[in-house]
């Protein structure tokens, strides 16, 4: 997907919607070579959150708290373009034409998203996760926001992109609960439940939910498997 993007000074990357930073730690680690990142996320709690974990990367150059219909780079500045569960926060029309702006002629754009990740060797923990997203932060009112395939319609109609690929694959990473507090805080599910509450009961719901995590994980780090499906656009050159 990269390679023929690659140039003498490596590749420079914007990650939109970066939320806590995992999406780009795993996609640096998956590429041997050298890139330059910059992270984008409107969610100021999120991006300290990425912050803490990634200012130390030489190769992390920026963090902007900004919203992807406002996308603070200039004009042809990226040759990829990633965003990881987090295209369906976003307005589709302004985010396209501000990914069209920042994006150079030949580059392209992995919009993907994963199914929740499951514990390796922990039933119960994945058990007690899904009784809470399908109970206590379930929305009433939430709508069903359809497949990625049909929320990306809007890419393949537009005249300055085409569709170069459909991915589908499994990894595995390990996390704490720290981390994996920050992995169910990024799903819509659970960010809907969130935002029902008061601000004050937001931020003890959030202590909870690191608090019962951290009972289950008595080991510390448990290892997840991750399944992802996604869609690679190339802009026209």
């Amino acid at each position: 997907m990269v390679a023929p993007l690659m140039s003498e000074s490596g590749l420079k990357l914007l990650d939109l919607g970066c939320g806590t930073g995992l999406v780009t730690s795993s996609f640096a680690r998956a590429l041997s070579i050298e890139i330059e990142a910059h992270l984008v996320d409107v969610d100021a709690e999120m991006l300290a959150v990425a912050r803490a974990r990634l200012e130390m990367d030489h190769w992390v150059k920026s963090f902007s708290c900004s919203p992807a219909e406002l996308i603070p780079h200039s004009d042809e500045s990226f040759d990829v373009v990633l965003i990881g569960s987090a295209w369906h926060w976003m307005k589709a029309e302004q985010a396209l034409c501000e990914i069209e702006r920042v994006l150079k002629p030949g580059g392209v754009v992995f919009i993907f998203e994963y199914q929740f990740p499951k514990a390796l060797n922990h039933g119960e923990l994945n058990d007690w996760i899904r009784i809470q997203f399908n109970t206590v932060w379930k929305p009433q009112t939430q709508v069903p926001r359809g497949t990625l395939k049909e929320l990306t319609a809007s890419w393949r109609i537009h005249d300055q992109f085409s569709q170069r690929s459909a991915l589908s694959l499994v990894g595995e990473r390990t996390h704490d609960a720290s981390e994996l507090a920050g992995v169910i805080a990024s799903q819509s599910r659970y960010q809907h439940y969130e935002q029902s509450l008061a601000e004050p009961e937001q931020l003890l719901e959030r202590a909870r939910l690191q608090k019962n995590l951290e009972d289950w994980m008595r080991s510390g780090i448990c290892g997840f498997s991750y399944s992802y499906e996604g869609y690679v656009f190339k802009k026209r050159q």
